[in-house]
C-alpha cells in the first residue's frame, strides 16, 4: 500500500524539469494476435501468452515463461511484443483484476492482451511499468456488456517521468 501510493503521488506531481506527455507520445502500444492452434507447441522459441499465463508463479512480475510456445518460423515479425514492454489483459473480467507484467524477453501474445513499449531510450521500461502499476485498468475501456481497453483508452494517458536516466533509475 506504501509503494502504491508513493507511486501515485510521484506520476501525479508535476515537475518542470521532467518530461510531461502522455502515452501515445513516448509509446508503441501493441494488441496480440490470434494464432492458429495446431502452430501452439509444449517447447519452442518463443512464448505464447494467454491471459491465464500471467497467473504462472514465475510470472508474478517478469514473464518468464508460459503454458504454451511458438517457434519464429511459423509467426510474422510484428507479432512479437518486444523485451521492455508492459503487458495487461484488453477484454473481459480479466481487466478487473488489474494485473500488469513486464516483458524481460520477446514473447507472443493473444488478442487478449495489450502491450506499452516505451518507443525510444528517453523512457526506462521498468518506469513504464511502474506507471502502469498505478493505473487501475477497470477505470479505462468501454462501458459495453463485455469489458475492453482499446488503444484510444490508453494513449491519452498523461505521464510524467525525470529526463535523467539516473533519476528514473532511482
Amino acid at each position: 500500500k506504501c509503494f502504491l501510493k508513493y507511486l501515485n503521488n510521484l506520476f501525479n506531481t508535476k515537475n518542470s524539469r521532467w518530461i510531461n506527455t502522455t502515452i501515445s507520445e513516448i509509446c508503441s502500444i501493441k494488441s496480440g494476435t490470434t494464432i492458429k492452434p495446431g502452430l501452439e507447441k509444449t517447447i519452442g522459441e518463443i512464448p505464447y501468452l494467454k491471459v491465464a499465463d500471467m497467473n504462472l508463479k514465475e510470472n508474478s512480475i517478469e514473464v518468464k515463461t508460459s503454458s504454451r510456445f511458438l517457434n519464429l518460423k511459423d509467426i510474422r515479425k510484428n507479432s512479437i511484443i518486444e523485451s521492455g514492454a508492459t503487458i495487461f489483459p484488453k477484454r473481459g473480467g480479466a481487466i478487473s483484476t488489474n494485473k500488469k507484467r513486464i516483458i524481460t524477453n520477446q514473447i507472443c501474445a493473444d488478442l487478449n492482451i495489450m502491450s506499452v513499449l516505451p518507443k525510444s531510450k528517453i523512457l526506462l521500461p521498468k518506469l513504464l511499468y511502474y506507471y502502469f502499476i498505478n493505473i487501475d485498468l477497470s477505470k479505462l475501456g468501454s462501458g459495453s456488456s463485455i469489458p475492453q481497453i482499446n488503444n484510444y483508452d490508453i494513449e491519452p494517458l498523461s505521464i510524467s517521468f525525470p529526463s535523467e536516466i539516473e533519476e528514473q533509475n532511482k
